[in-house]
Parts: structure tokens; sequence; C-alpha cells
């Protein structure tokens, strides 16, 4: 395959994954609760496998409860309006999608057969966890008004 024909593969790659991500976006924003279905989901299965490996437990097991927490709340919460409203807009809606692609990409790490670094995932799920943290804090704290 010839640089040109790569360079236009390539292209094409990208607008696709950017097509995807706003057509994401845009159902994600009209269906807020899909959004905390996804992450619960996601980080639901990445904490089990952490949770199931005696290993992983010791090395990420903290991480993962601060991710067990945040996300919990947002699942437990995701019937409630100003929940829902955080959710469906910016910038929080793309920071709970930025998480749900760490934690992904954090669940795929350990379950690829590379050998992957804990401290790389640890980053990934204390990073997702703290954006989460984020966006509860501003719902705690909003006063009622567009983010």
């Amino acid at each position: 395959m010839s640089e040109q024909e790569e360079s236009v593969e390539e292209n094409i790659n990208v607008e696709e994954a950017v097509s995807f991500f706003k057509a994401l976006y845009e159902y994600f924003r009209q269906n807020p609760k899909t959004v905390a279905t996804i992450l619960h989901i996601i980080s639901g299965n990445l904490i089990d496998t952490i949770v199931l490996d005696g290993q992983l437990r010791k090395e990420l097991g903290f991480a993962a409860g601060q991710l067990r927490v945040v996300s919990d709340l947002i699942w437990n919460y995701d019937d409630d309006e100003t929940i829902q409203h955080l959710m469906s807009h910016s910038p929080n809606l793309e920071q709970l999608m930025a998480a749900i692609t760490e934690l992904a990409e954090a669940y795929n790490r350990l379950r690829s057969d590379t050998n992957t670094t804990p401290g790389g995932i640890e980053d990934l799920i204390k990073n997702a966890a703290a954006t989460l943290y984020n966006i509860i804090a501003y719902a705690i704290t909003d006063t009622g008004s567009d983010p």
C-alpha cells in the first residue's frame, strides 16, 4: 500500500470515528440514562475483573473502590432530574464519555494478552473516578443553572 493510499485510509478511519462519536454524543444527550447504564456496565466489569484476581486486587483494589463509589452514585441516582440534566449537557457529557473511554481502555488492557503494568491501568481508573467525582460535586453544588 502506498503512502498516499495509507493516508486516504487513515483519513477515512478518522472521519468514521468522528461520525461515530458525534452520533453517540447526540444519542447520549437525548437519552442520558443510557450513559449511566454504559458507565455502570463497563465499571462493573472492570471492578469484577480486578476483584476476582487476588494480585490485581492487591495492586488496584483501592482505585477500584474509588471507582465503585462514584459510579454507583451516578447509577443509583440516574432517575434524578438533576443528574440527567448534568449528564446530557456540555461539558459533563464529554467528560462522562472520556471517563467511559478510559475505563474501557483499562478493562481492555487487563483482558488483553499483553503484559500491562498495573500503574498505567491505575492511572486510567483514578482519572476516570476523579472525573466522575467532579461531575457529582458539581451536581451537589449546582444552583440549578445550566452547566
